[in-house]
C-alpha cells in the first residue's frame, strides 16, 4: 500500500514538474515585439525563443511591478523589460545581456534535468527496474 502511494506521489510531482516547464516555455498570447530586428532575424514568431523569467534582465525587478512589461525580440530571443530605462542600458550592451539570457537558459536546463533524474531515482527506489 505504502508503495503504490509513493508511486502516485512521484508521478504527480514528475508530471507537476513537467507541466511547469511546459508552462515555462510558453509565452503569453497576444504580446508582439516593436524591435525592428525581429523581422530581420527572427523570421517567424515560431522561431523565437520565448522569454520564461518573472524579473526584468537588467534591474531585476518583476515583471509588471513597474506597469505592462515592455517585449521586445533580439536575434530572435523574447526578452521583457520593466521599464523603458532598462531597454536602453540593454540595447547599450546588447551582447552583455544576451550572453546572460544564454547563462540563465542553460542554468534552468540542467536545474529541469536534475529534477527529472530525481525523479526517476525516487521512482527506481520504489519501483526497481521501473526506468
Amino acid at each position: 500500500m505504502k508503495s503504490k502511494l509513493a508511486f502516485q506521489w512521484i508521478l504527480t510531482t514528475a508530471a507537476a514538474i513537467a507541466l511547469a516547464l511546459f508552462v515555462a516555455g510558453c509565452a503569453p498570447a497576444g504580446e508582439e515585439s516593436d524591435d525592428s530586428e525581429a523581422s530581420s532575424s527572427a523570421g517567424s514568431d515560431a522561431e523565437v525563443i520565448a522569454y520564461t523569467m518573472d524579473t526584468c534582465i537588467v534591474s531585476g525587478e518583476e515583471l509588471g511591478s513597474m506597469g505592462d512589461p515592455i517585449v521586445k525580440v533580439y536575434n530572435g530571443k523574447e526578452v521583457k523589460f520593466c521599464c523603458e530605462d532598462c531597454v536602453g542600458e540593454f540595447e547599450a550592451e546588447k551582447d552583455k545581456f544576451l550572453a546572460k539570457l544564454t547563462e540563465m537558459k542553460g542554468e534552468m536546463e540542467e536545474a529541469a534535468e536534475s529534477a527529472t533524474n530525481e525523479a526517476k531515482e525516487a521512482l527506481n527506489k520504489v519501483l526497481p527496474g521501473s526506468e
